[in-house]
C-alpha cells in the first residue's frame, strides 16, 4: 500500500512537471504568434498609408477631365514633410511643339542666322562681300522647335514652382540646345533664368517669324526676383538681372586693329528692374523700368584702359486688350537709353 502511494506521488509529480512544460511551450508559441500578428498589423496600416499615392495614377483621367493641368508625381519610396499642405497635389506638366520652317532667301543674309530675321545680320552688300555666298538659297529649320517640363511640388513652406525648356537655336549657328528658363520659385521669391522682369511676353504678336518683330523688348535673363504683392489682380516685382555691355567698335580695327580687338563689354552691376502690372476682364497692362550700367574695357591692356561707363535707364509700358473671342489687341512702348542688349 505504501509502495502503491509512492508510485501514485510520483506519477502525480510526473504529471504536473509535464503540464508546466507543456504550458511553457504553449506560452512560447502564443507569443510568437502574438508578435507575427502585430507584424502584418504595421504592414498592413503601412499598405492603407501608401493606398491613396498609389491609386493617383488611375485618378489622374478624372482629374484631367476636371481641368486640372499636370500628371500626379507618385514616388512609393518618398513621403512628403509632415505639415505640407495638400501633400498629394505634386504634379508635372511636359509642354513644348515640333515645327518646320521652310524657306528661300532671295537675298542672302548671314548663312548663320538664316533660320531667323535678325536686322543686324542682314549683310547690306550680300553676295559681294565675303562669306555671304551667291543670292538663292533654300532653308529648312527646325530650330524653332522646343520642349519644357514644369513641375509642382508641395513643402511645408509652400508650393514649389520649376520650370525647364529648351528651343534648338544655338547660340554657334548650329541646330542644338538652347536653353529658354531654368526656372525655380518659392513664395515671393525667385532664381534661375527666364523672362526678364522688363518685358512683358503677353504681348508677343503672332507673327511668322519665330523670333517675333525686331522691336520688341524680349530677353531672357538669369537674374533673382521678388514679387512682394501678388492679390487683387495686381502685382509688383523686383528683381536684379545679368548685365550685358553690346559694344560695336565702328571703324576702331581698322584704325589700329589690336586696340580693336581687345575693346570688351564691361559689367561691374546687375540691372535692377521694378514692375507693376494689372490684370481685368478686359485684358491687362503693365509698367516696368530698369536702371542699369554699362561699360567697356581693353583687356589688351595690363591697367585695362580705355575703359568707362555709362548709366543706362529705361521704361516699358505694354498691355492687351481683349476684342473678339480669342482676338486681342496688344501694344509696347518702350524709351530710354543703353537698354538694347
Amino acid at each position: 500500500m505504501k509502495q502503491q502511494a509512492i508510485a501514485v506521488a510520483v506519477a502525480t509529480a510526473f504529471c504536473g512537471a509535464a503540464r508546466a512544460q507543456s504550458n511553457e511551450e504553449l506560452k512560447a508559441t502564443l507569443d510568437a504568434a502574438l508578435k507575427t500578428i502585430q507584424q502584418l498589423q504595421a504592414r498592413v496600416q503601412a499598405l492603407e498609408q501608401q493606398r491613396p499615392v498609389a491609386a493617383a495614377p488611375q485618378a489622374a483621367p478624372a482629374s484631367a477631365a476636371a481641368g486640372v493641368a499636370g500628371a500626379p508625381v507618385v514616388s512609393v519610396a518618398t513621403q512628403a514633410e509632415a505639415g505640407t499642405p495638400n501633400a498629394d497635389k505634386a504634379r508635372v506638366e511636359l509642354y513644348g511643339q515640333a515645327m518646320l520652317d521652310a524657306m528661300y532667301d532671295f537675298k542672302r543674309m548671314d548663312p548663320e542666322w538664316n533660320a531667323t530675321l535678325r536686322p543686324s545680320k542682314i549683310p547690306v552688300s550680300c553676295p559681294g562681300s565675303a562669306g555671304c555666298g551667291k543670292d538663292g538659297a533654300t532653308v529648312f529649320s527646325v530650330r524653332q522647335s522646343g520642349l519644357g517640363l514644369r513641375a509642382f511640388i508641395p513643402t511645408a513652406l509652400g508650393e514649389i514652382k520649376t520650370d525647364l525648356a529648351f528651343d534648338l537655336f544655338g547660340t554657334d549657328g548650329t541646330t542644338s540646345i538652347h536653353w529658354l528658363r531654368a526656372w525655380a520659385e518659392l513664395g515671393s521669391f525667385g532664381i534661375g533664368q527666364t523672362d526678364s522682369n522688363f518685358m512683358d511676353i503677353d504681348v508677343f504678336p503672332n507673327t511668322i517669324d519665330y523670333w517675333g518683330p525686331s522691336g520688341m523688348v524680349f530677353v531672357r535673363n538669369p537674374q533673382l526676383r521678388f514679387t512682394p504683392y501678388r492679390k487683387n489682380a495686381m502685382t509688383v516685382a523686383f528683381s536684379l538681372e545679368a548685365p550685358n555691355s553690346v559694344l560695336d567698335t565702328g571703324k576702331l580695327t581698322e584704325v589700329d586693329p589690336a586696340l580693336g580687338a581687345g575693346i570688351t563689354g564691361h559689367n561691374r552691376l546687375p540691372d535692377v528692374v521694378g514692375s507693376f502690372r494689372f490684370d481685368a476682364d478686359w485684358g491687362h497692362a503693365k509698367a516696368a523700368a530698369i536702371v542699369r550700367q554699362v561699360g567697356y574695357q581693353n583687356t589688351s591692356a595690363a591697367d585695362g584702359r580705355p575703359s568707362g561707363t555709362r548709366t543706362g535707364y529705361g521704361i516699358n509700358l505694354t498691355g492687351a486688350l481683349n476684342v473678339f473671342g480669342k482676338d486681342r489687341l496688344t501694344w509696347q512702348l518702350a524709351a530710354g537709353r543703353a537698354i538694347a542688349t
